[in-house]
C-alpha cells in the first residue's frame, strides 16, 4: 500500500468515524428530548387575589386559605360575584383533590346585608355545615366562615365542631405554602 492509498484509507476512517459520532450524539440528544416529552410536568398555576367593585357588584378571586386549619383541597381557585339587583352572590370554584382530580362548583348565597363597609350573605347550608360570606368593601378582603350545624348524624360524624375562617388569598403563594409541605 502506498502513502496516497493510506493517506485516503485514514481520511474515510476518519469521516465515518465522525459520521458515527454526529450520529450517535443525535440519538442521545433526541432520547433526552423524548424522555422530557413524555414525562408529565406537575406545574400549577393559579390567580392572584383580586378584589373590585362597579355600580352594584362585588367581585372577588383567589384561593381560600386558613390559619386555623387544613383544607381538604389546598389546590384550588375561587371567583365571587355579588350583584345587589339580583341579591345574590354566585361563588365558582375549581379544585384539584388527591389523585389529580379537577372538580368544578358553584354555590349560590342570598345577600342578607349590602351596606357601605360589606357585602354579607345569608349562611348556606351543606348537610353537615353552613358556610358564611362577607366581602369586606372597605378593607377589600373576603372571608367565608363554616359552622357546623351537625356532627351526629352518619354521614355528619367526624365534622370538626369549631368554626373554620377562611380568608380569600394569593393562590401562587397557596401553591408554593403545598409544594413546600409536600
Amino acid at each position: 500500500m502506498n502513502a496516497k492509498t493510506e493517506i485516503t484509507v485514514v481520511y474515510k476512517t476518519s469521516k465515518k468515524i465522525k459520521f458515527l459520532i454526529a450520529l450517535l450524539t443525535i440519538a442521545f440528544l433526541g432520547s433526552i428530548l423524548w424522555i422530557r416529552l413524555s414525562t408529565p410536568i406537575n406545574m400549577v398555576f393559579m390567580s392572584n387575589y383580586g378584589f373590585s367593585e362597579v355600580d352594584g357588584l362585588v367581585t372577588a378571586h383567589g384561593s381560600w386559605v386558613s390559619p386555623t386549619s387544613d383544607l381538604a383541597n389546598p389546590l384550588q381557585t375561587v371567583e365571587i360575584e355579588c350583584f345587589r339587583q339580583l341579591g345574590h352572590c354566585f361563588s365558582y370554584t375549581a379544585e384539584l383533590s388527591e389523585g389529580n382530580y379537577l372538580s368544578v362548583s358553584s354555590e349560590l348565597y342570598e345577600i342578607e346585608t349590602w351596606g357601605d363597609d360589606a357585602v354579607i350573605t345569608k349562611p348556606n347550608e351543606f348537610k353537615c355545615v353552613e358556610y358564611q360570606l362577607t366581602l369586606n368593601r372597605r378593607s377589600k378582603t373576603v372571608t367565608n366562615i363554616r359552622h357546623t350545624i351537625d356532627n351526629k348524624s352518619e354521614f355528619c360524624v367526624g365534622t370538626q365542631d369549631e368554626p373554620i375562617t377562611l380568608t380569600l388569598g394569593d393562590g401562587d403563594q397557596r401553591v408554593q405554602k403545598y409544594k413546600t409541605k409536600n
